[in-house]
């Protein structure tokens, strides 16, 4: 009886330390697939910084050749 009852303690323990393990390995799994989606956000913010920087060096660009086409205009009156 007593070695029925240590096989079936033993059965649980492995069964307990199985579903642990499971348990691990799924955390593990959304940690890794939680990590991969912080480096996909943060390679859009770069690409999406990297377009602003150009639009903002294209305004400037714009604002310059208006700054000397005014100036040109008010040379000509």
């Amino acid at each position: 009886m007593q070695q029925i009852i240590k096989r079936i303690l033993r059965m649980s323990n492995k069964d307990a330390n199985e579903a642990s393990n499971k348990a691990i390995k799924a955390g593990q799994n959304a940690a890794n697939e939680t990590s991969k989606a912080i480096e996909a956000v943060n390679a859009a913010n770069e690409a999406g910084n990297k377009v602003a920087e150009a639009g903002i060096e294209n305004a400037k660009e714009a604002s310059r050749k208006l700054e000397q086409m005014s100036k040109q205009a008010d040379k000509q009156r």
